[in-house]
């Protein structure tokens, strides 16, 4: 059975933390410096250079990683870091040599998004060829050195280049929504009812009264400002889940968040085919990628559902006046937020806006 990517962390943490690596200064060296890395509330981007010494120190260049996304000798170094092989440099599969190996793998597919003047993320892209986490998927391996080698040796990864940097953008675009929905918050009742007016517009439902909408306010403000201390804080991490590779789930969802007992302890979104897919919702491009980061993150930080359930997105219309949402349901459902969200930042084209208001 598999588990969440903070349950995979936490395994690579504790190998990298309290694992036996070989005596040799470079490792040692390069293991200080994951052990920084690995903070116990997550990747500490004060060390986020040791990503880029661990893929110097293990990456080979070959025609085989060109053309076939594989590399023999990445996975070679891999191994030896680990402490595969004794002085008579003789195979000594195990499963704690599986652990450390795994989380070695685990580092290398993992990256530090930044850029000079914004808020920084997390990519983690694990080998398109893996359909778990390298803790799972390596474990029925430790004693079959030449599976080991080849499961390794993938290095083709997930995600590419620009959908790093669509992941990167998106959450530039959420973060700046979710500051501009905060001053909207801020004059409300203050100003000539703009502001007041945009809260009615997406959560005002027909039993609303004015002491609901104060309090729907007040409710709005502290949430989006648990959303923005989690875009401006340098620890969420997007990646997909491999599990769901292959199947309807991996090609029709966006995004998610798990909740209940698999509800990860770290800012962890998981980013799926649908989110890079052109013309399947309302908005495009950077706006969609925004929206969908914004209504993921108030699942996971306020624990707002889809509301209700099969009918709560914005291309089905998600007009507060309408009777699925009476008894003031709409500050329930994420995407209530997430369009309140772009409406606040002026991301949204009258079209845009007429569709997800529109009623049945």
């Amino acid at each position: 059975m598999s588990h969440s990517f903070s349950k995979e962390y936490e395994a690579a943490r504790d190998s990298i933390c309290n694992g036996a690596f070989p005596a040799d200064k470079s490792v040692d060296d390069l293991i200080k410096k994951l052990k920084k890395l690995l903070a116990s509330d997550g990747f500490d981007d004060a060390s986020s250079d040791a990503l880029e010494l661990l893929r110097k120190e293990i990456m080979t260049f070959s025609l085989s990683r060109v053309v076939l996304g594989t590399s023999s000798g990445e996975a070679a170094k891999i191994l030896g870091m680990a402490g595969a092989y004794d002085t008579a440099k003789k195979f000594s599969g195990n499963a704690v040599l599986v652990q450390r190996a795994s989380a070695l793998k685990l580092l290398r597919h993992s990256y530090f998004i930044s850029k000079t003047g914004a808020k920084s993320l997390w990519v983690i892209s694990v080998p398109k060829g893996y359909t778990d986490w390298p803790s799972l998927e390596l474990k029925p391996l430790a004693s079959d050195e030449t599976r080991l080698k080849d499961n390794l040796g993938k290095v083709r990864e997930y995600f590419s280049s620009s959908q790093k940097k669509h992941m990167h953008e998106g959450a530039q675009f959420a973060l700046a929504w979710v500051q501009k929905t905060l001053i909207v918050l801020a004059n409300a009742g203050k100003d000539k009812g703009e502001s007041m007016t945009l809260v009615k517009r997406w959560f005002k439902t027909k039993g609303t009264s004015d002491t609901d909408l104060t309090s729907i306010v007040s409710e709005l403000t502290a949430g989006f400002k648990k959303v923005q201390g989690v875009l401006n804080g340098n620890r969420l991490i997007f990646t997909d889940n491999p599990p769901d590779r292959g199947t309807a789930d991996e090609t029709n969802t966006e995004a998610f968040v798990w909740s209940g007992g698999w509800k990860d302890s770290l800012k962890v979104v998981y980013i799926e085919k649908g989110f890079f897919a052109r013309g399947a919702n309302v908005l495009s491009g950077r706006n969609n990628w925004a929206r969908i980061i914004i209504h993921e993150l108030t699942h996971s930080e306020l624990d707002t559902k889809d509301y209700p359930r099969d009918n709560s997105y914005g291309w089905q219309g998600i007009n507060p006046m309408d009777p699925k949402f009476n008894g003031n349901k709409a500050i329930t459902n994420a995407e209530n937020w997430a369009y309140f969200a772009a409406d606040c930042a002026n991301a949204l084209s009258d079209s845009e806006r007429k569709t997800a208001l529109k009623t049945p």
